[in-house]
């Protein structure tokens, strides 16, 4: 900014001493006022030239600073999500792990991040870090709360077993975690040659495995996604 205001500085005594002579060789009330309406043109748009830049700057500036605060609160989350990613534990307590993470992101919102890095990005120079959050904030959605989805919280509510449905997949119906629970040690294939039949991925486990094949895939198909996308933003710089 100050380097702004300098070369605004620079450029009216330039073309004042220019003016200044100008108007010294010239004579006449007509002369005089030629010579003020030039002068005050260039003031004008030598003000405006440097307003502009000043005011982008500080969008910049704003942009950066509300970035990097994002990034250091989203490193937590790379670390939560990969260290899902790589754990074998019960699928079904993992899911419910998952959607806390996501569903205080989903609350979060990356709106006004996003609003303020596209008021920022005057030159199309932030395109990549704005589509990267588009991105992610669509994954936030889709993995975050629904009424009707399998995480049925409402905003800044905690996710609990009893909160998360599964099922409506090969006949199964639509129920808590905790309803699933119960189903954990029935005997294996126990719908064999019934509505599994022609599923050989499903045929020898219950309905408590269905499930948890379930919450796996999901969490696949998220995950890592989520990851690429926040290891992208990591590294950009504004």
């Amino acid at each position: 900014m100050r380097s702004l205001l300098a070369t605004l500085a620079v450029i009216l005594m330039v073309a004042a001493a220019g003016f200044a002579l100008y108007a010294g060789s010239i004579d006449g009330y007509v002369g005089h006022i030629v010579f003020f309406g030039f002068f005050e043109t260039v003031v004008l748009f030598s003000w405006s030239f440097c307003d502009k830049k000043i005011r982008a700057e500080k969008r910049r500036k704003k942009a950066t600073r509300t970035f990097e605060v994002f990034k250091k609160e989203i490193a937590e989350l790379r670390t939560e999500l990969v260290s899902i990613q790589y754990d074998s534990s019960d699928p079904l307590r993992l899911l419910v792990r998952f959607f806390n993470l996501i569903s205080y992101w989903h609350d979060k919102d990356l709106t006004e991040l996003m609003t303020t890095i596209r008021e920022a990005n005057t030159d199309k120079q932030y395109d990549d870090v704005f589509n990267h959050l588009t991105a992610l904030q669509i994954r936030f959605r889709n993995a975050g709360r629904d009424e009707y989805g399998m995480n049925r919280t409402k905003k800044g509510e905690v996710v609990t077993t009893n909160k998360v449905f599964l099922g409506n997949i090969y006949g199964l119906f639509t129920l808590p975690i905790s309803d699933w629970d119960k189903c954990k040690h029935e005997r294996k294939g126990l719908w064999k040659g019934g509505n599994w039949d022609g599923h050989p991925d499903v045929e020898n486990r219950n309905a408590y495995d269905v499930v948890s094949m379930q919450a796996q895939r999901f969490m696949r198909s998220h995950v890592s996604p989520m990851v690429n996308l926040i290891e992208s933003l990591q590294q950009a710089t504004l």
